[in-house]
């Protein structure tokens, strides 16, 4: 009788600790991989503000040059400025409470 206990046990053992290490690789795994999409979230967010500023800075340019130019005066231009930053009337898209959508 004790040698049979003794040998059931010894299987127990090796198949729970079978399944603990899956598990526990399991979860290493999806740590890894939580890991790895936040880090890429944040550097297309990062991407994406870049982007942002870099073509609001050409807007920008582009309304100085034009009063620069002549098309319309300094006055205007800023005025133009300070609608398309707060995503004013020609900016169509404005989301809640006036805020640009991007």
């Amino acid at each position: 009788g004790g040698l049979a206990l003794a040998m059931k046990s010894g299987i127990t053992v090796k198949l729970l600790s079978t399944a603990v290490l899956a598990a526990v690789g399991f979860v290493v795994l999806a740590a890894v991989a939580l890991s790895q999409l936040y880090d890429t979230m944040l550097e297309d967010r990062v991407a994406k503000v870049r982007n942002l500023t870099e073509v609001a800075r050409g807007v920008m340019q582009g309304f100085h040059d034009r009063a620069k130019a002549g098309e319309f005066s300094q006055d205007t231009a800023k005025k133009k400025r300070r609608e398309r930053k707060a995503g004013g009337p020609e900016d169509g898209r404005v989301g809640k409470k006036g805020r640009p959508r991007w």
